[in-house]
Parts: C-alpha cells; structure tokens; sequence
C-alpha cells in the first residue's frame, strides 16, 4: 500500500462523509418508510381493534404484536440500509480512494457503523414514542408501563445494531451486494418462524434475538391471555459481545489487508 502523501482525515471528516451519503443514498427515507410499515401491520386502526383499546392488558397485546413486526422488518431494512452504505465504496473503488488517504478498510466500516447507529438509534427511540402516543391518541386510556416500553426499545436498538455490524462485515467483504439483500430477506423469515419456536433453538441464530428480547408470551395456561415474561438476558448479553467482538477483531483484519482494488 502506498504511504499517504496527505494529512489522514480526521473521525470527524470521515463522519460528515458518511452522513452526507446517506442523504444522497436516501437512507433516512427508507427507514421511515420501514416506520411507516410498522405502524399500519401494528397499530390498533380498525374498529374491532380500536374497541379493544380500554381493555387491561391492551398494552401487552400491543408490544407483542410490536415486537414480532419489528422481528419481520428490521433484518430486512439493516440489511438494505447496510448494503447500501457499503455499496458505494466498491462501485466508486473507495476502498481504494481512502487506503491513500491513511483510512483502511476496518476504520472505514467503524465509521460506517456509527452512522448507522446513530441513524438505527434515532430511528427506533422515535418509532416507539411515536407508536405510544399514537395509541394514546386512538383512544387508549389504559396505564403504560413506561420502564417495559422503554426497555424493550433499548434492547431492540442493541439487536439492531449487532446485526447491522454483521452485515457492513458482510458488505464489505462481499461485491455482489444481492447476496446481502437476500440474506436480510432469508433473516426476515427466520426472525419471524424464531418467535414459535423455544429459545434454545432461536439463541442458536442471530435472527432468533428479535423473538429473545420479547417481554411477552402466550399464557401457558391456554387461556389466550398475554403474560410479561423475563427474557435470557445472559443469552442477550453474550450474543451482543460477541457480535463486538467479532467486528472488532473483522475490522483489524480488515485494516491490515493489502488493497488491490
């Protein structure tokens, strides 16, 4: 690799960089589109739903159906969003443009990532206050367990951004960006199926973390209710590190491989 013959951009160039692609890639659109999904498969809009909305444990019918939806469409989007950020590097040979310039690869997904966290994080903390208050404004006068929302968001935000951390990985190291996509659109499926199966089987895949972080469950009474149930969270935990860990390590590697391209 040749010496960079200009000063190395700062974190904070690269990150302006960033930011600026992903108005031009038109990133922030496509998540709210992704919102905007969410909310029609989970919102209580029909009237037989809305009649529901005084019910007792209306709330815990709503973050049961959130949750699954948002199992069915975040691997989808990170995957896209991932794909797309990453994807302008191997079109533009900017793997190449910045390995002049000092920026390995590692350090370039690092900032990547960032972006999408800051983006991911924004993204989910207003889709849940939003969908609250939308119920709210529908006609629910039930209590909100605030702390469980809250909860269960923050967890949703790390598992977002464990998978978006695999998939720049993914991205990076692959050119054919459909390969990607299609395997956002197969972990789509797989988060779906992950919430009928036991969690000894869904901890195995990094798509059965959408249905690990469910705080509800069916009643094993079989009375149809819906009850608040306690998630693995040293299962979480150490899913979550791992993926760190892994793209730490990916990153390194990535910043010590000679550029050809």
């Amino acid at each position: 690799m040749r010496a960079p013959t200009t000063p190395v951009p700062s974190t904070a160039t690269l990150l302006r960089a960033e930011a600026a692609k992903t108005r031009r890639l038109h990133l922030p659109l496509i998540v709210v589109v992704c919102v905007g999904v969410i909310y029609l498969l989970t919102l209580p809009l029909r009237a037989s739903d809305r009649a529901r909305l005084d019910d007792p444990g209306i709330w815990l019918s709503l973050l049961m159906g959130y949750t699954i939806i948002n199992g069915l469409i975040s691997p989808i989007l990170i995957a896209f969003v991932s794909s797309r950020l990453v994807d302008v590097e191997h079109a533009g040979r900017g793997w190449t443009l910045h390995a002049t310039q000092g920026v390995g690869a590692g350090r370039l997904m690092r900032i990547k990532l960032t972006i999408l966290a800051l983006l991911l994080a924004s993204a989910v903390t207003a889709q849940s206050l939003v969908f609250v208050g939308l119920v709210k404004a529908l006609g629910c006068s039930q209590p909100l367990d605030a702390g469980l929302w809250a909860g269960y968001t923050a967890t949703l935000i790390a598992v977002d951004l464990a998978l978006a951390a695999l998939h720049v990985l993914l991205a990076g190291a692959v050119d054919n960006q459909v390969v990607c996509v299609g395997i956002g659109f197969i972990g789509s499926l797989a988060a779906f199926y992950m919430f009928l199966f036991p969690s000894a089987v869904a901890r195995l895949l990094p798509w059965g973390y959408w249905a690990m972080i469910s705080r509800t469950s069916m009643s094993p009474s079989g009375d149809g209710s819906i009850v608040l149930v306690d998630p693995d969270w040293a299962w979480i935990a150490g899913y979550l590190l791992l993926c760190a860990v892994v793209f730490a390590v990916a990153c390194a590697r990535f910043d010590r491989k000679q550029v050809t391209a």
